[in-house]
Parts: C-alpha cells; sequence; structure tokens
C-alpha cells in the first residue's frame, strides 16, 4: 500500500459498473491516501472537477457516445493542469498516441492484474504532488507579489521557494541568491538569535505565527512573522516589517 500522507480526492469513471467497483476497490487497497467517488456519468466528473473537490481523474477510454479523451477536453476547460489518467481494454499505438496528444497526465493498459493498481497510485501520488506544488506556487506568489514588504515562501523542505522584491532589498541580496537556499539565508549574521530550523518546526508544529528579529541597520530593525499556511503541505510564508 503506498502512502500514509495528505488525503488525494480521486474522480473515477467507467460505464461499466462492475468494472468501475473493482477499479475503486483496488485503488483503496493499493492506496489509504485515496478518497474516491466512482461514476458512470460523465457530467458527474465535470461537476466535481468544477467544484474543486477533485485532485485527480482516472477515467476509462471505451465509453458510449464521448470517449475519455473527449471528456478530457471538458476538463482541460476548468483545470488545464489536473491530473487525468487514462485506462484501456485495447493497448494499440493508435489508441496511445491519441491520449497522448490529447495531453493525458498518464495511460495505463486494463487487464494486466494488481500490478495496474499499483502503478495508478504511484502515478496519481507522484502528479498530484506536482500539481499541488503548481498551484501552490501560483497562488502564493501572486500573494507575495502583492506585498510592498519584504516576504518570503518557504516550501516543505526548509527552502525558500520565492521571494519578492522587496525582501531582496532589505536583505541586500539577489532573488536568485535566496531562492532555492535553506531558511538560515535570509539571516544577518551579526543580528541574534538567526532564524533556524528549529524555529521554522516550531511555526509547523503549532501551526501559528512566531515573530523573529533578523534583519537589523542603524535605523531600523526588522522582524519577520512566520506563518503556516493551511491546506498547502507544510508551506509557510514570512513576512518582514519595520519596528
Amino acid at each position: 500500500m503506498i502512502g500514509n500522507h495528505k488525503e488525494i480526492n480521486l474522480m473515477l469513471i467507467d460505464d461499466d459498473k462492475q468494472f468501475l467497483d473493482l477499479n475503486q476497490a483496488m485503488l483503496e487497497n493499493a492506496s489509504e491516501q485515496f478518497e474516491i467517488k466512482a461514476t458512470t456519468e460523465q457530467e458527474d466528473v465535470v461537476d466535481e472537477v468544477e467544484s474543486g473537490w477533485v485532485d485527480a481523474v482516472v477515467s476509462d477510454f471505451d465509453m458510449p457516445g464521448r470517449t475519455g479523451v473527449e471528456l478530457l477536453q471538458d476538463v482541460r476547460e476548468i483545470d488545464s493542469e489536473l491530473p487525468y489518467m487514462l485506462l484501456t481494454g485495447r493497448g494499440s499505438e493508435e489508441v496511445a498516441a491519441e491520449a497522448m496528444n490529447a495531453d493525458v497526465t498518464d495511460y495505463f493498459q486494463k487487464g494486466r492484474g494488481n500490478e495496474v493498481y499499483t502503478e495508478i497510485a504511484r502515478s496519481v501520488t507522484d502528479e498530484v504532488e506536482d500539481y499541488r506544488r503548481l498551484r501552490t506556487a501560483d497562488i502564493l506568489t501572486d500573494l507575495v507579489d502583492y506585498h510592498s514588504e519584504p516576504v518570503i515562501v518557504v516550501d516543505d523542505e526548509q527552502n525558500i521557494a520565492y521571494a519578492n522584491e522587496a525582501l531582496a532589498e532589505v536583505t541586500d541580496k539577489e532573488i536568485q541568491n535566496i531562492v532555492g537556499e535553506d531558511i538560515s539565508a535570509v539571516n544577518v549574521p551579526e543580528v541574534e538569535g538567526e532564524l533556524s530550523n528549529e524555529v521554522y518546526h516550531e511555526t509547523l508544529s503549532q501551526g501559528s505565527s512566531i515573530v523573529h528579529n533578523i534583519w537589523e541597520d542603524d535605523e531600523t530593525k526588522y522582524h519577520l512573522n512566520l506563518t503556516s499556511v493551511s491546506g498547502y503541505d507544510g508551506t509557510v510564508v514570512g513576512t518582514a516589517t519595520s519596528m
């Protein structure tokens, strides 16, 4: 069984109810992260994607009326980056080419036993992680750029994922020399009580904001307010203000 991290909302569709139930049971067994909604109706998939509930879709290829690739086109109009996996009973190169050309995230052939469900579970988990990182980056970049005060975004690996121009100006460092570095990169050596990994972990564990003094010059002292961002997998935003 794969993973025990944050829940993944998975939308499953197949016109064959018996096969749909089998897929749901096997995928739930393959990963304890999955919260699955299963349906035989394409409209249900579109509605759930529009609601924002869905983290990934696993769709059959051959369905009455419209194929899984045609359903993908509807999904892409709502969310161009949502992970979308295609299952097919046919293994032809033509089907594979159609799937890839339609921007399917991944493609799997039915009838290969339990192994295929492990592969699907792993692919969904990896792709959703990337999707969430991308979505988080887009949202937080907009948030950071909006602020005139110095701001950093720290990811779940304790590295600075983004910093705005105001922060670069205060620390007298180029943004490209800050992003990707450990959070200690924003410290000024002579300032007592440097920002540390321990402080970062404290913020995450408490789920609250803490204030930490990090910059000081002849006229101004700055403090950094670290806040854990709810729903974004360990991301922390730090906003610096003058005192």
